[in-house]
């Protein structure tokens, strides 16, 4: 905090007070009893313009309408410190105002990016199902080409640089490979988990602030990854079914609890138990997936 003596025109002598949110002038008030009054409360965010010249500091401001004042301060030292000091105040806030609204574009960005993600992720699994059992090609291959197409957006809306290898899996349901096709898609849905692991690691207090920040996206990843590995072992008769719906409700429910999401995690559980009791069929998979999206939908808008 910064103080110094100073008149103010139009108004007269007073206190002129630098805090770390206002500029504050008061004057005395009162022939017996003294008090302060204060005649201008300025924040910082409203401040448009400072300008020292020789014994006074102009302030431009924004009230109700566009406001300059002009403080006479006689002392040369104290004027040049809170000059200093107000100045340094206002470049502080700016620069916290350009890192708030680059953190809205981050998660602007980040929610498009999850939104594709996701649809990549189902695609990845539905062709895991695909090629399992008899593998009718054709099919496998609109998925590939479904999937191309979503990673390119992925690329184009995410903020960070994307470098998953997707040549193996072309080559490899080029060549009627089954095994080499689930090889290839395993590795590119464990390479998607190790971005928004890593994603989720990156420190940025503007944006932690802020829903969908790094780690809710690594949060709606992993869950992704957990429904779509629940459908996938319905169909391979996996035994760990219940304990992995356990695990997809409580990361919901944590998901919801930290962003103040208005769902509930029952009704994804509902229908994954739909799909675990009717099997495979595209209807209950598709049910479950949309549960799960109306679930995290305020993330994404």
């Amino acid at each position: 905090m910064v103080t110094c003596e100073a008149t103010l025109e139009e108004v007269g002598e007073g206190t002129l007070e630098l805090t770390e949110q206002y500029l504050i002038f008061y004057v005395k008030k009162g022939f017996f009893t003294k008090h302060d009054e204060v005649v201008r409360e300025i924040n910082i965010a409203d401040i448009k313009s400072l300008k020292q010249t020789e014994g006074t500091m102009e302030v431009t401001w924004k009230g109700v309408e566009t406001f300059t004042d002009t403080f006479v301060i006689d002392n040369a030292e104290l004027l040049a410190a809170i000059y200093k000091s107000a100045t340094k105040s206002l470049e502080k806030h700016r620069e916290t105002v350009k890192k708030k609204a680059d953190a809205e574009q981050k998660r602007d960005k980040l929610a498009a990016t999850l939104t594709i993600t996701i649809k990549a992720i189902n695609t990845l699994f539905d062709m895991l199902i695909s090629l399992n059992g008899k593998v009718i090609w054709p099919h496998v291959e609109n998925l590939q080409e479904t999937f191309e197409k979503d990673f390119d957006k992925v690329k184009k809306t995410s903020t960070e640089k994307v470098t998953f290898k997707l040549d193996e899996l072309g080559s490899a349901i080029e060549n009627r490979s089954p095994e080499e096709a689930v090889k290839e898609a395993y590795s590119i849905l464990k390479e998607i988990h190790e971005f928004f692991s890593k994603l989720a690691s990156v420190k940025d207090k503007f944006l932690e602030e802020l829903h969908p920040n790094y780690s809710d996206a690594f949060q709606v990843v992993q869950a992704c990854y957990v429904l779509n590995d629940i459908a996938l072992a319905v169909t391979v008769a996996d035994e760990k079914v219940e304990e992995e719906i356990t695990t997809l409700v409580a990361t919901l429910e944590n998901l919801a609890n930290k962003t103040n999401l208005k769902t509930d995690a029952n009704a994804v559980r509902s229908a994954i138990n739909k799909l675990v009791t009717e099997g495979k069929t595209r209807k209950a998979i598709d049910e479950s997936r949309r549960k799960f999206e109306e679930h995290i939908e305020g993330l994404l808008l």
